[in-house]
C-alpha cells in the first residue's frame, strides 16, 4: 500500500449527504413566469376562445370557410397548448395569487408596473383583436 505524500490532510473534508444530493440533482433553468399568476394566461386564453367563437359565428357560413376556420383553430390550439404543457411540467410558475400580484406589481426591463398596469399590458392585444374581429363580423353581416 502506498501513501501519497503530495496530498495534505487539509485537502480532505467530510461531505454531507445534502451536498451530494445538491450536486447530483438535475439542474433546471429559471422559472418562466414566477411572478405572474395563473389567472392571467387563462384570461388571455378565454379572450382568444371568444375571438374564435365570433369568427365562427360571423364567417363560417359555407363548408369552405368553416374548414378554414377549423384549421385556424387547430393551429391556435397547438400554439397555446405547447407553452401550457411546458408551464404545467415546470410547476414553478403561476404560484402567486391574483391579489398578491395586484399588490406587488411586476418588474420589467423598463421599470416597475403596478398590478393593474400589468394586467392591462397582458390583455390589451387580445381585447383589441376581439373588438376588431367583432367589428369586422358586424360589418360583414350588414354587407352580405
Amino acid at each position: 500500500m502506498r501513501i501519497d505524500s503530495s496530498v495534505a490532510d487539509d485537502d480532505y473534508r467530510v461531505v454531507t449527504e445534502a451536498e451530494i444530493n445538491r450536486a447530483t440533482a438535475p439542474r433546471m433553468g429559471e422559472a418562466a413566469m414566477p411572478d405572474v399568476p395563473a389567472a392571467i394566461p387563462r384570461m388571455v386564453g378565454a379572450t382568444f376562445v371568444l375571438i374564435y367563437l365570433v369568427m365562427f359565428a360571423s364567417f363560417a357560413h359555407s363548408v369552405a370557410s368553416a374548414m378554414v376556420a377549423t384549421i385556424g383553430l387547430g393551429f391556435a390550439i397547438i400554439y397555446v397548448a405547447v407553452p401550457a404543457i411546458f408551464l404545467k411540467v415546470e410547476k414553478r410558475s403561476g404560484r402567486i395569487s391574483m391579489s398578491q400580484f395586484l399588490e406587488r406589481g411586476l418588474d420589467t426591463c423598463t421599470g416597475h408596473l403596478t398590478g393593474r398596469e400589468a394586467v392591462i399590458q397582458f390583455m390589451v392585444l387580445p381585447v383589441c383583436l376581439l373588438l376588431t374581429v367583432t367589428t369586422v363580423g358586424i360589418f360583414w353581416a350588414f354587407v352580405r
